[in-house]
């Protein structure tokens, strides 16, 4: 059996990247963080809009709790889905017309954030149609990752049926 040699890897310690060597040769990573949420109305229905501040934490590792943002800890190559009925109204309930959730990501700190992703729906009447979101990139350590609900509204109810949740996680 052959050996491979690779050229130029620079061994460190600390830092933000997602794969490293330490002084003895030995390749480690860190954790591969990962994180699952939902929103909760405590009780009955609700239309939600805009950015959502996800209030309950299903599972999680690194200390991703619930909120507003995702913070990715180390660079690396993510995995992020949203899930949620679409084509809801302010109070929950069944309307017509068009959902446009946005994966949206911000490189400074959270003052601009870009859409990478939009999970668009058209309800006609009484429908609430699935809206996902489902995508891969790339990002820089300490990037803000979050849901902005555009346009319409996505159903909510109470945690445990889960009808709309935010995964996310680092694949290395």
């Amino acid at each position: 059996m052959s050996k491979l040699y690779v050229d130029n890897i620079a061994s460190k310690t600390g830092g933000t990247d997602a794969i490293a060597i330490d002084s003895n040769g030995v390749v480690t990573t860190p954790t591969r963080h990962c994180f699952w949420w939902s929103y909760s109305t405590g009780t009955g229905a609700a239309g939600l809009t805009g950015v959502i501040d996800w209030n309950v934490t299903l599972q999680q590792s690194g200390g991703h709790t619930a909120g507003t943002d995702f913070t990715c800890p180390v660079a690396g190559l993510y995995q992020f889905n949203f899930n949620a009925f679409g084509g809801a109204a302010s109070s929950g309930g069944n309307v017509g017309g068009t959902t446009d959730p946005h994966l949206e990501v911000s490189t400074d700190g959270g003052s601009s954030y870009t859409t990478y992703a939009i999970g668009y729906t058209y309800a006609v009447s009484s429908d609430h149609p699935r809206s996902n979101i489902c995508f891969a990139t790339v990002l820089p350590a300490n990037a803000k990752v979050r849901i902005r609900v555009a346009g319409g509204h996505v159903f909510a109810a109470n945690d445990q049926n889960r009808q709309i949740s935010f995964t996310g996680y680092l694949v290395g």
